[in-house]
């Protein structure tokens, strides 16, 4: 295991200031996808000790945001990433001082730094974090990191191209997920509890998606659908007037405490 420590951003910042969450924020997201530096602000204000990062200097090599919500435990009461997040996405309509569940919202790990495990590191720390406090259940509805690029490769290759369900029940020879991210954190522990149909919705104008378009972007038809592959989780739609929608399904997994 690395030997890095986790700290909370504001111990972080107290020293080097939010600017180098939001760095490494805009470095790991998608720019339609990326909190805005006043969110990440918000969030370490209204829930400090759940903004954690590993760092090295005024480095931060890796950064992970958590919410405390109340969950009755029923998956299918489970709500929609953007409903944790509210709106805005700083947790200040959402977060519950007093609440059962810790909710992994999003992490990051600079791309110098992957392969050192530092996601375990920072799931340890939550762990940590939830039997100290006593949360009784840490979820988050998390995003399969490699769907997008199967899908993309998979239109441009002429091949089937996997629904999002097809794509997270696959498993490779060894009977674990073809997903790095999925893979990653069966192996921290976590459970599947369900899909996360409707996680994230992402409205941009025209404008915006004509700044965004990138050259190996396609059209392609799933489930009925005429939808932009972009190389994310989730396709952009375009809607009537003109502007689009990005939309994403997620995984909703349970980590166990122990």
């Amino acid at each position: 295991m690395s030997n890095y420590n986790a700290e909370t951003w504001k111990q972080f910042s107290g020293s080097w200031g939010i600017e180098p969450i939001y760095e490494l924020e805009k470095e790991c997201w998608a720019p339609w996808l990326a909190a805005s530096q006043k969110s990440l602000s918000g969030r370490a204000e209204v829930f400090p000790s759940g903004q954690l990062c590993l760092s090295a200097g005024k480095i931060v090599l890796a950064s992970l945001s958590l919410n405390r919500v109340d969950w009755d435990g029923d998956p299918a009461n489970l709500p929609c990433w953007d409903d944790v997040a509210g709106d805005p996405t700083d947790y200040s309509q959402t977060y519950v001082s007093d609440g059962n569940t810790l909710c992994l919202m999003s992490m990051n790990v600079s791309p110098e730094a992957r392969g050192l495990r530092l996601p375990s590191v920072l799931i340890e720390s939550v762990k940590d974090y939830a039997s100290e406090a006593g949360v009784l259940n840490v979820i988050g509805s998390f995003r399969p990191s490699g769907y997008g690029s199967t899908v993309l490769e998979a239109s441009q290759s002429h091949l089937s191209v996997p629904t999002f369900d097809e794509y997270v029940k696959t498993v490779n020879a060894k009977g674990e997920s073809i997903d790095p991210w999925l893979r990653s954190l069966f192996k921290n522990g976590m459970r599947e509890l369900s899909i996360d149909h409707q996680a994230m919705s992402v409205p941009i104008t025209k404008e915006e998606f004509g700044e965004f378009h990138q050259p190996n972007w396609r059209m392609i038809e799933l489930e009925g659908q005429q939808i932009w592959c972009c190389g994310e989780t989730g396709f952009f739609f375009a809607l009537p007037d003109g502007n689009y929608i990005y939309k994403e399904k997620n995984v909703w997994g349970r980590i166990s405490n122990e």
